[in-house]
């Protein structure tokens, strides 16, 4: 049976609305042509339906009921940490990603409720990996350079005899699955040689610890076991090594709920303000330069003999206190750096060594595979390309013409080669000089497996049939060494490895299921020896370069990453934790260093340095950023893609990579790339300003929290003494109220953000964004301030003197963060003012949103003290239909002219109690979480029934530290806060934070 669907008549409408419903009723039945039941099988076909007609499903697939939602265990491939997920799939297509929660490396499973099935944490790359699975700008299929679209067969002649005629590599990002190594043995074993590199470099780690203990690799750090941690420019709470692993294990050390009374401690020494710096109890403003004198500095204290280091800022009381501090915390204590001098990381093993902290907060004898690039691989490479000594080199899963500190030079190199192959998603900076472009599946369309950690081995499987004409990356190479197992399936392949050499007598089955096996039990225990020996001529990195006026720095994105994610929305609408501006990198600098090198917060400068015997350049807008290390720049890699796609305005060249409409609004091109920037030493530098100023996309106006108690911290020390510290205002007396009281009779929701556990990393945003259709509106909305995010996270920024209506000076300030969406007030200021009661009081505690109702007054907006509803300015759809397939069938895309806010996720609290009724039984604390919190790698985020006594939002409103933002307006949000607490001794002078970040006055 058929039925024929009908155009909508919208004769009787007036003709200026009738074009706008007109176009909003065929977008809609183009949506529906390929997200209904009609285009299931074609989108499982990798094609769209090209007719307008219903068809029924007759019968249905084995193990699907349309319409209901399945779990798939999978793993991240956003980055080299391979969190594990799950894959929310409906109706044949990914619409969701969570963290597995059962996964050593990402699992909450050691929170404060390990019988909660919530799912584990996902940083904000991951949560936003379905935006490139479904992005048309994807390769389609084969391709040459100069022919375009090619069948599969004449590449794989191509690429074929290549390989057989010798002299050929592989190129690779980190490779660290099981099986997929024992496929990189077979291309060996036919003389293929294989080099991995990682765009941002960790193998300074390994080649140290080669040194002084006999053992390449990189330590798997255990944060959770250390009482005392400190950082070196190790950005471990953002993007360093496995930053959702370290993350949680740190803050399972800073939990003061539920009668804890001790929290580790956290010294930061670092050039920028990072992550990790922000959320540290004290933090230390060095250059790059300084980082290896007080490394020295502090070994001497420890009991080395290393000599006078060079001079440098820090006091010598302040690395005596430190040194002390080490020496209790013994081997609890944990000192970490983000260094690429392999001198400097020998200083951090020898004190590591001394503390005893081997075998407790370092474990080397199961060492983590997360990078695994080797840096003199990759440099023989490229000598073995300059003499031509390289016939034929295949590309896959990097980037070096972009990402290598001198990848003009391999451009130049690539064309020595004489075949070329990129095994490649799309047409980026280097597979665009390739000769043959072999179209590799999106992650989410493939079978792969990783091992992350020695033992820990795990899988990763499609959501989804292939979109298009791609192909696995490892079926390309065992067809092109005419490997036995060429025409097989990679899953076949895959699990036939797996049987052999991982299950160990497990099912297949299983191990699909839970998305991973682990064997580290069965790891050795016994870290290898300290070799003295191996310390070589480390004391050299306590000598300190001058590098002039002004020092670079550079550091890995916390959105795009090493720039491999430039082609994502949602991840270049999500703005800088830091400093809260999106769609660009910036030349931060102190307020001071600003002054002294005569440029202002927008303005266009060429930075320029002598980088390694070449001369570098990056132009960027410049950026204020308080605490930042005094003459030092400070740029993140990721940015100044120009082949990316048109979400980055660019065509392949700096003048085309700009948005020609939109350059009369001052609205540049999308960053600028910084890798040319990156040394094996500290670099100076010099910046000149281009005349040119822009605009910048940020959400932010002024940097001050005018004195009033939003985000409350208070010290370790204070809290000890009163409970209630920093949380002491009085408030008005609950009766005091012009609204009639509710009885709510049923459920209550409510939500709790423990601020001592928030990072402000900003994935608890992607995944509000993911899970509630939220649109992105583009850089020029945003810096018209009509950014849509349900949720933002504020920055604060301390400031001791009254707020006299200017930003901070603060040359080093302590920051906070605090998430803020929708309070779902009982006294709602916005349900008083809507003439047509769009917005209004659910019998469970929510406010709520009846969109058919909304007439777009924005009153509502208005009437918001927290400034968290949004207005749709306009309609925000995909205009590609493939791209619609991202969107959450659950929750209805709102149109323009509307308002809209945090609904705390009713679909899944409608869904929450559907399923317990069904089951006949009382929801469960923990059954139904919110996106934020499910994602939210620290538990910061806890979200429940306040109605149920024994619920973690419940117990919580009786923790001294609870309190709600702008309480004494009587407003009675439904979101709380408990008082954040910094483990450093208590402030003589009253703690006013100063706010960096969000006025949000129009939406």
């Amino acid at each position: 049976m058929e039925i024929r669907t009908n155009n909508d008549d919208f004769s009787d409408m007036p003709a200026e609305l009738r074009q706008e419903a007109e176009q909003v009723s065929k977008s809609r039945r183009d949506f529906m042509k390929v997200t209904g039941m009609a285009a299931m099988g074609a989108v499982i076909a990798g094609c769209t339906a090209e007719d307008r007609f219903v068809k029924p499903l007759v019968n249905k697939p084995e193990g699907i009921t349309p319409g209901v939602v399945y779990q798939y265990a999978s793993t991240c491939q956003g980055c080299s940490a391979n969190c594990s997920t799950l894959m929310k799939v409906r109706d044949g297509r990914p619409i969701k990603l969570e963290g597995n929660n059962l996964s050593p490396i990402n699992g909450k499973h050691r929170g404060l409720n390990i019988e909660s099935p919530k799912a584990g944490g996902l940083c904000a790359v991951g949560q936003a990996q379905l935006w490139t699975l479904y992005n048309p700008d994807r390769l389609h299929g084969p391709r040459h350079k100069e022919d375009g679209e090619v069948e599969w067969a004449k590449l794989d002649a191509a690429a074929a005899a290549a390989i057989k005629g010798g002299k050929a590599v592989l190129l690779t990002g980190t490779i660290s699955g099981s099986s997929a190594n024992a496929v990189i043995a077979k291309l060996k074993a036919k003389g293929v040689r294989h080099v991995s590199y990682d765009a941002v470099s960790r193998y300074a780690i390994a080649k140290a610890h080669a040194d002084t203990h006999g053992k390449s690799g990189i330590p798997r750090y255990q944060f959770g076991e250390a009482t005392v941690v400190v950082t070196f420019d190790a950005d471990f709470l953002g993007t360093w090594i496995s930053p959702v692993e370290h993350a949680r294990d740190w803050a399972t050390q800073r939990d003061l709920k539920f009668g804890r009374d001790s929290m580790s401690r956290l010294v930061a020494f670092e050039a920028r303000m990072s992550l990790t710096g922000a959320n540290a109890d004290e933090r230390h403003r060095i250059k790059d330069s300084e980082r290896g004198a007080v490394l020295v500095a502090l070994a001497n204290k420890l009991g080395a003999n290393l000599g006078e280091p060079g001079k440098h800022s820090v006091p010598a009381d302040v690395i005596d206190k430190l040194a002390s501090e080490l020496k209790a915390a013994g081997k609890r204590g944990l000192v970490v750096s983000g260094s690429r001098d392999v001198n400097e990381q020998k200083l951090c093993n020898w004190i590591n060594h001394t503390l005893g902290a081997y075998g407790t907060t370092i474990d080397l004898a199961a060492v983590s595979h997360q990078k695994l690039g080797n840096d003199e691989d990759l440099a023989r490479l490229l000598k073995d390309m300059e003499a031509g000594s390289v016939s034929t080199l295949i590309v896959w899963g990097c980037n070096p013409v972009y990402d290598l500190p001198d990848g003009e030079k391999f451009k130049e190199l690539l064309g020595k080669v004489s075949n070329t192959i990129a095994i490649t998603l799309r047409a980026d900076e280097t597979a665009s000089e390739c000769t043959w472009l072999a179209a590799s599946d999106d992650a989410l369309e493939s079978w792969n497996d990783f091992e992350p950690v020695k033992g820990l081995h795990t899988l990763a499987q499609p959501g989804v049939r292939r979109l298009w004409d791609t192909r696995n990356g490892f079926s390309c190479l065992l067809k092109w060494i005419d490997d036995a197992d060429k025409n097989k399936d990679y899953r076949e392949v895959l699990k036939a490895h797996w049987e052999a050499n991982v299950l160990n007598g497990q099912s297949w089955s299983s191990a699909v299921e839970m998305g991973f096996v682990d064997r580290s039990a069965g790891n050795s225990k016994t870290q290898p020896d300290f070799k003295a020996s191996g310390m070589g001529d480390a004391k050299s990195a306590g000598a300190v370069a001058d590098t002039g006026a002004l020092e670079v720095t550079v550091y890995e994105s916390y959105n795009l990453r090493d720039g491999r994610h430039a082609v994502n929305g949602w991840l270049q609408e999500m703005a800088d934790p830091m400093v809260r501006v999106s769609w660009t990198n910036l030349a931060l600098m102190s307020p001071t260093t600003m002054e002294a090198q005569g440029v202002a917060e927008g303005d266009i400068v060429e930075v320029s340095a002598d980088v390694d015997g070449r001369k570098a350049v990056c132009k960027v807008p410049v950026m204020r950023q308080p605490g930042q290390a005094e003459g030092t720049v400070a740029i993140s890699l990721g940015y100044g893609r120009t082949k990316a796609g048109p979400i980055v305005h660019g065509c392949g060249t700096e003048k085309d990579a700009v948005d020609p409409d939109l350059l009369d609004e001052g609205v540049y091109r999308i960053g600028g790339n910084a890798f040319p920037l990156v040394g094996s030493k500290p670099v100076g530098g010099s910046i000149s300003k281009t005349g040119d100023n822009i605009r910048l996309a940020k959400i932010s106006k002024h940097d001050s929290q005018e004195g009033r108690p939003i985000l409350k911290q208070t010290s370790l020390e204070e809290w000890k003494k009163a409970p209630n510290a920093g949380n002491d205002e009085e408030l008005p007396p609950k009766d005091f109220t012009i609204w009639p009281k509710w009885e709510y009779k049923g459920h209550k929701w409510g939500m709790t953000v423990d601020l001592n556990a928030c990072i402000g990393c900003g994935a608890c945003q992607v995944a509000c964004s993911v899970e509630n259709n939220v649109p992105i509106v583009g850089k020029e909305e945003v810096w018209r301030r009509r950014e849509m995010h349900w949720i933002r996270i504020d920055a604060y920024y301390e400031d001791d003197s009254p707020f006299d209506g200017k930003l901070t000076n603060n040359e080093n300030p302590e920051v906070g963060f605090q998430p803020m969406m929708c309070q779902h007030c009982e006294n709602a200021p916005c349900e008083t003012v809507c003439p047509v009661i769009a917005t209004s009081h659910s019998d469970e505690g929510l406010n709520v949103q009846a969109y058919n109702r909304c007439i777009g007054t924005r009153y509502c907006a208005n009437n918001c003290p927290y400034k968290v509803r949004r207005f749709n300015w306009f309609r925000y759809e995909h205009h590609n239909l493939t791209m619609n397939l991202v969107l959450n069938p659950d929750v209805v895309v709102r149109s323009r002219g509307v308002m809209e806010k945090c609904s705390m996720c009713a679909q899944r609290i409608y869904e929450g109690k559907r399923s317990a009724a069904l089951a006949n039984e009382d929801v469960k604390d923990g059954n139904i979480q919110t996106a934020c919190a499910q994602t939210c790698p620290t538990d910061a985020i806890m979200f429940g029934d306040r109605n149920d006594a024994k619920s973690t939002v419940a117990r919580l409103e009786k923790d001294p530290r609870n309190y709600a933002v702008l309480a004494e307006i009587n407003t009675r949000p439904t979101v709380t806060y408990l008082t954040k607490v910094r483990n450093r001794p208590a402030k003589k002078s009253g703690l006013a934070l100063e706010h960096d970040g969000h006025s949000h006055e129009e939406h």
